[in-house]
């Protein structure tokens, strides 16, 4: 009796809720003498409020593709300490007289992929020390040439961000491969 009681008291203020909102507050109409009749591309007061906004959008951007680069970069420097990790291992395991081709495969992979990504990074770094549209503190001096830097900037990290996760799921299909040609242990 309760739970029917309450199921309909919650479908009630549901209902009531909808139609409260259907309710219009007010009337709006519009009105075309206030609606500019044609755009003009003149800086004015708010034309160049516009460009600051994009100035500070681009800005923005450039500012989170050079934290981008740097992660990247400090990626690929720790996935060296991992990679000599896998050759040890890999080496043990051939003493041990396993076979460890799908692992060499997968690693050798892994080089193909990370190298990708540090071409991709120092085309990257390159743009970085150029910096084309902005002074050294980032701050846009140029905004198409600072628009063209950031959508560069965005192609090589992107580029070298795909390469890096196509590299790590070389490494885990590889090692997901070698576990299933262990023998089963009972």
């Amino acid at each position: 009796m309760k739970n029917k009681f309450s199921k309909t008291l919650v479908m009630l203020v549901l209902i009531g809720t909808l139609l409260v909102a259907l309710v219009p507050v007010s009337q709006v109409f519009a009105q075309d003498e206030e609606l500019p009749q044609e755009i003009t591309t003149e800086e004015d007061e708010r034309g160049a409020g516009v460009t600051r906004f994009f100035e500070g959008v681009v800005r923005r951007m450039f500012a989170y593709q050079k934290s981008m680069i740097t992660y990247l970069d400090n990626t690929l420097a720790y996935s060296d300490r991992y990679v000599e990790q896998a050759q040890s291992r890999i080496s043990e395991l051939q003493q041990e007289g396993q076979d460890t081709t799908i692992l060499e495969d997968a690693l050798d992979q892994f080089y193909t992929f990370t190298s990708e990504a540090e071409q991709a990074l120092d085309a990257a770094n390159a743009l970085l020390r150029v910096q084309t549209g902005f002074n050294e503190d980032g701050t846009v001096l140029d905004l198409e040439a600072a628009r063209d830097t950031v959508l560069t900037l965005e192609e090589h990290v992107s580029t070298a961000r795909s390469s890096i996760a196509a590299a790590i799921r070389a490494v885990m299909e590889g090692l997901q491969q070698y576990r299933e040609t262990l023998p089963v242990e009972e």
